[in-house]
């Protein structure tokens, strides 16, 4: 998580993504999601709240990146 927040706070002072990729950050978006899913299947409250946290930081970084990002490449928005 270091990384991603040294690099969003980079991004926020530059204004621009340049050329970052936004892979790794739905990467994270989804994977916090189904492990999030898994955690209340198995009805383990530490796996879904942990999961949960990743997954708010996952969602602020994608809305940063794509808020950031040259308009070309804001297909999601």
């Amino acid at each position: 998580m270091e990384q991603f927040r040294k690099t969003f706070q980079e991004v926020q002072y530059r204004g621009s993504t340049g050329e970052l990729s936004y892979v790794p950050y739905l990467a994270m978006c989804v994977n916090c999601f189904l492990w999030s899913l898994y955690g209340i299947y198995k009805d383990d409250i530490m796996i879904v709240s942990t999961n949960v946290f990743g997954e708010a930081f996952g969602v602020w970084y994608m809305y940063v990146f794509l808020s950031n990002c040259p308009l070309e490449l804001q297909v999601i928005s």
